[in-house]
């Protein structure tokens, strides 16, 4: 008797983990894909007669929808431009200290890039920079690049 108990119940849970086994077969699962990526440079600093540069080139395949943004070092949208790059073309944002107030001296900042290109994520290859240049002579002080094109 404990030997027929024994068997029904290897035989429904072998009869249960089939059915799992076909269900999963049957309905693979597909992972999500997102829609859009972020890419945050660190904190910087510039100060009165400096000028803040956020670029990126856009070298995939497909067009992408982008916004720059500039935070302040509390988190708050300082400037933000939102645009379509085309492939093979980029683009920019800048910022000054006299930009957002006149009697700022030294202003702290972070960068950020979002990017979602319509859904797609195929063929996507930006090559985000952040620069900080002498507004007088135009020479480069800092330079931060992320070129190996991951994101």
């Amino acid at each position: 008797m404990k030997t027929r108990s024994r068997i029904a119940k290897i035989a429904t849970t072998l009869a249960v983990l089939m059915s799992i086994t076909a269900l999963l077969m049957t309905n693979p699962a597909k992972a999500a894909r997102p829609t859009a990526v972020e890419f945050n440079f660190g904190s910087i600093g510039i100060t009165r007669g400096q000028t803040v540069r956020l670029s990126t080139v856009n070298l995939g395949v497909e067009p992408i929808n982008l916004s720059l943004n500039f935070t302040d070092q509390e988190g708050r949208l300082i400037k933000q431009s939102s645009e379509t790059l085309e492939r093979g073309h980029s683009i920019f944002l800048d910022l000054t200290p006299g930009t957002i107030d006149q009697a700022a001296g030294r202003l702290q900042i972070h960068a950020s890039i979002e990017a979602s290109d319509r859904g797609r994520n195929e063929g996507r290859q930006l090559i985000p920079t952040l620069e900080v240049f002498d507004n007088e002579t135009g020479q480069t002080r800092v330079i931060l690049c992320a070129c190996d094109g991951s994101v």
